[in-house]
């Protein structure tokens, strides 16, 4: 009986030790990882030139209703036809 619980409780003890061991190696690398990643893109990141915004949208509002109302009515008649 007291083999069994020493041998029980040395598993258990080589399992967390092993599991704590993993995790921490882990952590490290990913964070080694992000570092080098950081510093990389860093070094090739172009400036992003900004968008103007004009207040006015690209598609007109007749065609926007129009696209709008058929991709609906495409919608309903999908779902009537499974119903």
């Amino acid at each position: 009986m007291q083999e069994g619980l020493n041998l029980g409780l040395t598993l258990v003890a080589l399992g967390m030790g092993t599991v704590f061991v993993f995790l921490t190696v882990l952590i490290f690398c990913t964070s080694l990882m992000s570092k080098f990643v950081m510093a990389f893109e860093a070094k090739t990141k172009k400036p992003e030139q900004p968008i103007p915004v004009t207040g006015q949208s690209i598609i007109p509002d007749a065609v926007l209703t129009a696209v709008i109302s058929a991709a609906i009515h495409q919608h309903r008649a999908a779902k009537s036809k499974k119903a």
